[in-house]
């Protein structure tokens, strides 16, 4: 139970030994949080002393050390053909630094307000696909990747998937995904799936068990894992921004993300498996979450009927049934707001 729902035991234990807890594991040290306030201090008052990650040998492995918010002093180099995986030592955090300055600029607010129109475009096309097709017609390998990630009902987990992942592919790339079977829309829930799966401790808890890594491949499962999330990975990635080095921004006015990155790839000194990896960075952690945060409110408007009946209330006498709300509304409506914010 543990490994399979670690938060339910956490849970319970956490009323025995407090709000903040260690556990020994292996040569490991697992610290779990479990009161609100203390962990406002550690991550929000204490920053600067708790602000950096853990080592995730997996994730390194998978991507080859080119997610720049994983990037650390020291970069693997794997060679998948001989099985060889070797570490180079570098003396500075190029690949970090130069990545922040990339992303920074679709970050920046002027650029979050350009982007609003296709948000509010996706978020339609998800009520109208919700209405027009509430029980998606899926197959067997979406069945399976849907009973993997959540227990929602499938329809309500596509249609939510399709339309972070269309936004996130839209900005960065230019490339809307338009339908939950869209070939850019399996892919990507496979390889999430994948990368979900290879990730996990469940897996092969390496950071804890080090002498793991030298499991030959043939007897280490994770390993073989691995190597096909990475195949996927690269397989997304490379798909769409080799879409974006061919696309004409002519037609739309204006550039995407990652083709003003390429414009100034000299500058940033990125390479172009560099430049791939941060706009799939944006892809896992823009189109996972926010599709997660979606599923999390319709389940919970669900579970809560009298919190949705008050919300829809609130929209009604605020905005009235002429239109859908749009951002600018959301200054009008603390009953919404509060609601975000918990979710």
């Amino acid at each position: 139970m543990l490994i399979v729902m670690p938060q339910i035991r956490f849970s319970e234990w956490a009323t025995v030994y407090g709000g903040i807890m260690s556990l020994k594991v292996a040569n490991g040290t697992i610290i779990v949080v479990s009161d609100m306030t203390i962990a406002k201090e550690l991550l929000d008052d204490r920053t600067s002393e708790t602000a950096s990650r853990p080592s995730l040998y997996a994730v390194d492995v998978v991507t080859g050390n080119n997610y720049f918010t994983l990037a650390k002093s020291g970069k693997y180099i794997l060679d998948f053909n001989s099985g060889s995986l070797e570490i180079e030592l570098c003396k500075d955090s190029h690949i970090w630094r130069m990545g922040r300055k990339a992303i920074q600029p679709l970050l920046a607010p002027l650029a979050v307000q350009a982007n609003l129109p296709i948000a509010e475009a996706e978020t339609t096309q998800l009520l109208y696909d919700i209405l027009r097709d509430p029980e998606v017609q899926i197959t067997f390998c979406m069945l399976i990747a849907s009973m993997t990630l959540m227990s929602l009902p499938q329809e309500f987990y596509f249609h939510a998937s399709r339309t972070t992942l269309s936004f996130v592919t839209s900005v960065v790339f230019g490339k809307p995904t338009p339908r939950y079977d869209s070939p850019d829309a399996i892919l990507f829930r496979d390889y999430m799936r994948h990368f979900s799966s290879a990730t996990s401790p469940a897996a092969a808890p390496v950071d804890l068990v080090p002498i793991l890594k030298y499991v030959p491949e043939r007897w280490a499962p994770w390993k073989q894992l691995w190597r096909e999330t990475r195949r996927l990975q690269q397989s997304l990635y490379f798909s769409l921004l080799e879409y974006a080095e061919n696309k004409d921004d002519s037609e739309s006015g204006s550039k995407t993300f990652i083709k003003t990155i390429l414009d100034r790839q000299t500058d940033f000194k990125l390479s172009r498996e560099m430049v791939g990896y941060t706009g799939g960075l944006l892809l896992d952690a823009g189109a996972g979450t926010s599709a997660s945060f979606i599923q999390s409110l319709i389940l919970c408007l669900i579970k809560r009927p009298a919190t949705m009946r008050k919300a829809q209330a609130e929209i009604d006498n605020v905005i009235g049934d002429s239109r859908l709300p749009i951002h600018s509304d959301i200054q009008d409506l603390p009953y919404i707001q509060a609601m975000i914010k918990e979710v």
